[in-house]
């Protein structure tokens, strides 16, 4: 028989609206904010009708998403006007999303405990972490990360400052995982059958920069763990990737590390310097051939953007020349957003050229390894 609080719980209807399912930090996010909610009884469902509350999970790595999301709380509101509004995720933890409306809960990235201050509950948050991604929390858009992995968070912010970033204006400075807690992750996966671990963080190579190790002590540690043990590392900044390239190549030589997320974002240097990516690309280059070459098991996925301000021609070039250095690349047209230093930049691409260079992508690169997103 459920308790009179049990009963409560089940009569508050809750509307959960996920508009960032192709984000694997942001599924691990939604994931627990789903699990914390059924674990207390709630009524959880896409429905607007008679809810008390509507959740909306966002994204701010575009303007497009940021329309995206702007567009599906005014409909939700709309719909449910006298329901409460809770946002979170990246659009939350922007300083201006505040104009997203003065009756609107805001929870960023850094500060999910916080939903437990809008719903009484038995469960805690912290309790009701899943480890795997189901397909309302996740719709994998690559072919090595997908939900049968068990996701593992390592830290959120990085300590970089690429000039056009968004992600950075929403999470700031790194901050990471305790070690402990991460190998008891691993561990708990491993007895629940889980082999394939995947890292997740906006960048793996920043964890530990807050509290004085780095990733290669936390994949020694994994590793020491259980020999079937196996990592995907979601996300490594190739400038961190260049600093601890011989400790990797040597951890993916040994079978550790099956996958590894590189996203270079251009092959012309002029270009990366722009983007504040302070990286020499040749050695990431000349890196990436030595790793492949020792473990050519390992998948090797990227990102590029197109479209930067000032990109040319020659700048296009440079990055679809380094396309057969990995499995998979995905092209994202470059977007304009507010409050970073690259929207400030002259030289802006225009809007058809950027359409004719990922229409050559797809004419060039007709395989299923390569992904064009236009949306911006």
């Amino acid at each position: 028989m459920k308790s009179q609080e049990e009963s409560l719980h089940s009569q508050h209807r809750v509307c959960v609206i996920n508009c960032s399912d192709t984000c694997e930090n942001s599924g691990f996010m939604w994931q627990r904010v789903l699990g914390f909610l059924r674990a207390n009884n709630y009524d959880v469902g896409p429905a607007l009708d008679g809810c008390q509350t509507i959740l909306v999970n966002t994204c701010c790595v575009t303007q497009g998403r940021i329309k995206q999301a702007q567009e599906t709380i005014a409909a939700a509101r709309r719909a449910g006007p006298h329901a409460r509004v809770i946002i979170f995720g990246c659009l939350a933890g922007l300083s201006d999303a505040r104009a997203l409306g003065n009756d609107v809960v805001l929870i960023g990235p850094h500060s999910l405990a916080d939903l437990q201050q809008h719903f009484p509950y038995q469960v805690p948050l912290a309790e009701s972490v899943s480890g795997t991604l189901d397909a309302e929390a996740l719709c994998p858009y690559q072919q090595k990360v997908n939900n049968q992995d068990a996701f593992v968070l390592i830290a959120q912010g990085c300590v970089n400052n690429c000039s056009y970033c968004n992600i950075k204006r929403a999470k700031g400075n790194v901050s990471s995982v305790q070690r402990t807690a991460i190998c008891a992750a691993i561990e708990q996966g491993l007895a629940h059958g889980r082999q394939e671990f995947v890292l997740l963080a906006d960048d793996c190579g920043s964890y530990g920069a807050d509290v004085g190790t780095n990733l290669l002590d936390v994949l020694d540690a994994i590793a020491k763990i259980d020999r079937r043990v196996r990592v995907k590392l979601h996300s490594l900044f190739p400038g961190e990737f260049l600093a601890m390239a011989a400790g990797l190549i040597e951890l993916a030589a040994g079978g550790l590390i099956s996958y590894a997320n590189i996203p270079v974002q251009s092959g012309s240097q002029r270009v990366l310097a722009m983007m504040n990516r302070n990286y020499d690309i040749a050695a990431v280059a000349a890196r990436l051939a030595q790793l492949r070459a020792r473990a050519p098991a390992t998948w090797l996925h990227t990102h590029f953007i197109v479209g930067f301000p000032g990109e040319t021609d020659a700048d296009f070039a440079a990055s679809l020349r380094l396309v057969p250095q990995f499995d998979e690349v995905l092209f994202l047209a470059y977007s304009d957003n507010p409050g970073t230093r690259a929207a400030r930049l002259d030289s802006k691409v225009d809007a058809a050229v950027v359409r004719a260079r990922l229409a050559e992508v797809k004419r060039r690169f007709p395989s299923s390894c390569v992904t064009v997103i236009s949306d911006t």
